[in-house]
């Protein structure tokens, strides 16, 4: 369960760092 929200935290800042662009 935990994995998932680290997944998710993951793909958010990834995200974010991609639109930064």
């Amino acid at each position: 369960m935990l994995m998932r929200q680290s997944l998710i935290s993951l793909i958010d800042l990834i995200r974010g760092l991609h639109q930064s662009r």
